[in-house]
């Protein structure tokens, strides 16, 4: 017993000679100590290289394992010791055996950040999307604990990037959970998807703002993360946002389309969240771009008794009158982007219903209103056609390749849905989803189902004529669209 701890010692402290003189003595080179180390255990974690290679010409076993499951392997991985490694891989050593918890050599590398290791590792064979019990892979260990160099190795190497735990979360969930924002880059450049849900529903983008990862959740923005998306509860990213008080990010979500009227599964939207958290600052910012204030949520919220009946009468005068003059001016599309979708549809209506008459006697202001991709809207809303589908083409798709992509996808969409009986409803957001990321999509969903399914007949009667691949086919379609009945406002994420 005492030879055994004295050439265990030998080899953790690397003592070559000790070690060799007590192997031609007969000493056992499979000799453990208290938690089942074995002498090449110690060396191979201490990256003693001489050693190890000395006990593996003596018969050293490279599948012993401690404890917790660990091999030599193993160890040389935790603590980078490539040499090591590389003779252990070299000399036989199982590079996918696993340890008590699922867990590979490669993912030790990973989560300790040991590049030349995982490189290594790689490079000798091993398994990169293997997962352990909790499903998670090297990658998500290097995505977790903000390891660039690891993480683009394992990509390089083949990794996937949108393999998920049990949890159902992403390595970039991962990344953005703990605010790894080199990370998050690579992983997207990558491919990672950037919409990707957990069971929970959450996204990565989810994950950052909860967590108050403000740059992360910046970048998602930034690389096109969805901003209206919403989890099982239909909890969305700007209500998080409104949750911890942060304004900037909250700016952000709204620029991008965020809708902040849009409530979760009780009905509580971003206003009332923060509200209720006591967040004034973001609380102020929503009201001003014009978020609707249901005082029936909070009856005794003092923050809420602020905004009063006269407020809320003046605040939405002014943000119409605002909204009418920049639609008068011609603006394209999306004037003021940043505030609630029903205050520009009502400008429209006020428009429309109280100064077309007299704007349409002068050419000039005509024309500019013709031109507003707003106008368009309104146009389809009212059932009819838009007088120039060119421009409102132009107005939506960045060009026409863009947009015969949209209407392939439509039509493709519509068969798929026709085929296999799928609802309306379906299609419907089929195409919503098209429009994602484009100032039209959050007000579209304001119009009701009865409007969206013209608008959709509307989209593939102007494209037949637009694109003319198959416009008695697109006319029927279009026809069949408007005879369906109306199955009510599903959520499109």
């Amino acid at each position: 017993m005492l030879n055994d701890i004295i050439f265990l010692e030998a080899a953790e402290k690397n003592e070559l000679a000790r070690v060799r003189t007590q192997i031609l003595e007969g000493q056992d080179v499979n000799a453990t100590d208290a938690y089942r180390n074995t002498a090449l255990m110690l060396a191979s974690m201490n990256g003693h290289v001489g050693v190890a290679r000395f006990l593996i010409a003596h018969k050293a076993d490279l599948s012993a394992t401690d404890e917790y499951g660990n091999t030599a392997l193993m160890l040389a991985s935790q603590n980078g010791h490539d040499e090591v490694a590389k003779t252990l891989i070299l000399t036989g050593a199982n590079i996918h055996a696993i340890d008590n918890y699922g867990r590979t050599a490669l993912m030790y590398a990973s989560t300790y950040g040991r590049v030349g290791v995982a490189q290594t590792l790689i490079e000798g064979g091993a398994n990169i999307d293997v997962s352990d019990e909790y499903g998670l892979t090297a990658l998500m260990y290097a995505s977790q604990y903000g390891h660039v160099e690891v993480a683009q190795t394992l990509i390089e190497g083949g990794a996937n990037v949108d393999v998920s735990d049990k949890d159902g979360n992403t390595a970039l969930m991962h990344a953005s959970r703990y605010g790894h924002v080199e990370v998050a880059r690579v992983l997207i450049d990558g491919g990672a998807d950037v919409d990707a849900t957990n069971e929970y529903g959450y996204t990565a983008l989810m994950h950052a703002i909860k967590s108050g990862h403000d740059e992360t959740a910046q970048t998602l923005i930034e690389k096109g993360a969805n901003v209206h998306a919403s989890n099982n509860c239909d909890y969305t990213a700007l209500m998080h946002a409104s949750v911890n008080g942060n304004v900037e990010i909250a700016r952000a979500l709204i620029h991008k389309g965020a809708d902040v009227d849009v409530g979760d599964e009780d009905g509580d939207t971003a206003f009332i969240w923060a509200a209720r958290k006591g967040k004034t600052e973001i609380a102020n910012m929503l009201f001003d771009l014009g978020a609707e204030i249901d005082k029936s949520k909070l009856k005794n919220n003092d923050l809420i008794a602020k905004f009063t009946e006269e407020r809320i009468k003046e605040r939405d005068e002014n943000l119409l009158n605002k909204h009418e003059r920049l639609i008068l001016d011609g603006e394209s599309l999306a004037p003021c982007n940043d505030c609630a979708s029903k205050i520009k549809l009502k400008a429209l209506s006020s428009i429309r219903e109280n100064k077309m008459e007299d704007i349409k006697k002068n050419p000039e202001e005509f024309k500019k209103i013709k031109n507003s991709g707003y106008y368009t809207l309104l146009q389809l809303q009212e059932n009819e056609k838009p007088e120039n589908s060119d421009s409102w083409i132009k107005a939506i798709f960045k060009n026409p390749q863009e947009f015969k992509d949209f209407y392939k996808k439509a039509l493709d969409s519509e068969q798929a849905n026709y085929q296999k009986e799928f609802s309306i409803p379906e299609l419907k957001n089929e195409i919503l989803k098209s429009l994602l990321g484009k100032n039209l999509k959050r007000d579209l969903q304001n119009l009701g189902e009865d409007s969206t399914l013209k608008f959709i007949a509307k989209i593939l009667e102007i494209a037949s004529e637009a694109v003319k691949p198959s416009a008695s086919s697109s006319a029927s379609s279009s026809k069949k669209l408007l005879d369906q009945p109306s199955r009510g406002i599903e959520r499109v994420n």
